[in-house]
């Protein structure tokens, strides 16, 4: 339902609820605050799909390796502990993706990280030509940790591998 035809029923069951007379659409004003109570309504309902409202995604799931999880006995300690290092939560998921040596347990991670807390590290970004490669490319691998890029990186063998400095937040 568009709508001018929302408005137009509201219109309709309060005659007094639009007073309107025939103006472009852009410059029609609303000054009737239950027509405005329509027109909110409408805009909600527009950014729904189904019963869930759309907003910018806060979260997201991933998953992480685990090492073996032999049963669902064990899945719940070694899932937390690993949710709590990369400061997400379990979501009860978990698979063997490599019989008896590897699993991976479902994540759900904050996009944005929160906290006063910093820890600054280095970490493998493989070979970095250059500095202004490294500054292309460093907030990408920083992000893959769940971090920022610092904007410090160093080479630690020639042609072979560099590493970035990335900053975690919490």
């Amino acid at each position: 339902m568009s709508l001018r035809r929302c408005i137009k029923l509201r219109q309709g069951e309060n005659r007094k609820a639009l007073r309107v007379g025939k103006v472009e659409p852009e410059t029609t004003q609303i000054t009737n605050p239950s027509v405005w109570v329509v027109v909110l309504r409408y805009i909600l309902k527009s950014l729904t799909i189904g019963k869930k409202l759309l907003q910018p995604m806060s979260t997201y799931k991933i998953d992480v390796p685990a090492g073996p999880i032999w049963s669902q006995d064990e899945a719940p300690a070694k899932a937390n502990a690993i949710a709590a290092a990369h400061q997400g939560k379990w979501t009860g998921q978990w698979n063997t993706v490599v019989e008896g040596e590897m699993s991976v347990v479902e994540l759900e991670l904050p996009v944005t990280k929160s906290g006063s807390n910093e820890f600054k590290t280095d970490v493998l970004a493989g070979p970095l030509w250059s500095n202004d490669e490294a500054q292309k490319i460093g907030s990408v691998i920083a992000a893959s940790y769940g971090a920022e890029f610092t904007g410090q990186c160093k080479t630690i063998v020639e042609g072979v591998m560099s590493v970035i400095e990335i900053k975690y937040t919490f």
